[in-house]
C-alpha cells in the first residue's frame, strides 16, 4: 500500500550505547561549563566586596585617626593646625569617593571650601566660641561624606546649616 521511500533501518545496539555516550557527555560538558562558569561569577563577587571592604576600612581608619588628630587640639591650638587636620580629613572622606567616580560635585567642593575658609578665620580671629568653630567643623565632615555619597541635596543643608558670618576686621 504505501511504499516507505526513506525508510532508515533500526540502530544496533553498539550504535545505540554509543550515541548515548555521546549525549551523556555533551550533557556532563555543559554542566561542567556552567558551574566553572557559575564558580568564577561567584569568585569575581567575592574578590570585588573584599576589595571594597579593605578600601572601606581603610577609609574608615584614616577618618578615625583624624578624628583623634582633631580630639587632641585645645583651644590655645592655631587655627593652621585646625586647618592642616580638616584638609587631612577632606583628602580622606574624598579618596574613596574618587576610587569609586569622578570625585564629589563642584557645588559641594565650593561651599566645602567657603565654609571651611571662614572657619579657620574665625579660628584666627578667635571672635567665635572653639565649641562653635568644632560643630561647625563636625557638620562640614557630615557634608562631605554625604556628598561623597552621592547625597548632594542632603549634604548642601548640612552645609546651608552652618550659622558662620563672614569675618569682619579690625580695619573695617
Amino acid at each position: 500500500m504505501f511504499k516507505k521511500d526513506n525508510f532508515i533501518p533500526p540502530l544496533s545496539s553498539f550504535e545505540l550505547r554509543r550515541q548515548a555516550s555521546i549525549e551523556r557527555n555533551l550533557a556532563i560538558q555543559a554542566c561542567m561549563r556552567a558551574a566553572v562558569r557559575a564558580s568564577a561569577k561567584w569568585l569575581r563577587m567575592l574578590l570585588q566586596r573584599s576589595m571594597r571592604l579593605a578600601r572601606d576600612l581603610t577609609a574608615e581608619r584614616r577618618r578615625r585617626s583624624a578624628i583623634r588628630e582633631l580630639h587632641r587640639l585645645d583651644d590655645r591650638t592655631p587655627a593652621r593646625r585646625l586647618w592642616a587636620a580638616a584638609i587631612v580629613c577632606f583628602a580622606t572622606a574624598g579618596a574613596a569617593a574618587a576610587e569609586t567616580r569622578t570625585g564629589p560635585p563642584r557645588v559641594c567642593v565650593a561651599a566645602d571650601l567657603k565654609l571651611m575658609t571662614l572657619i579657620e578665620a574665625h579660628g584666627e580671629a578667635r571672635d567665635v566660641a572653639p565649641e562653635v568653630l568644632a560643630q561647625a567643623f563636625f557638620t562640614v565632615l557630615e557634608a562631605r561624606k554625604a556628598c561623597n555619597q552621592g547625597q548632594v541635596e542632603a549634604g548642601m543643608k548640612f552645609y546651608e546649616s552652618i550659622p558662620l558670618l563672614p569675618v569682619i576686621s579690625e580695619t573695617d
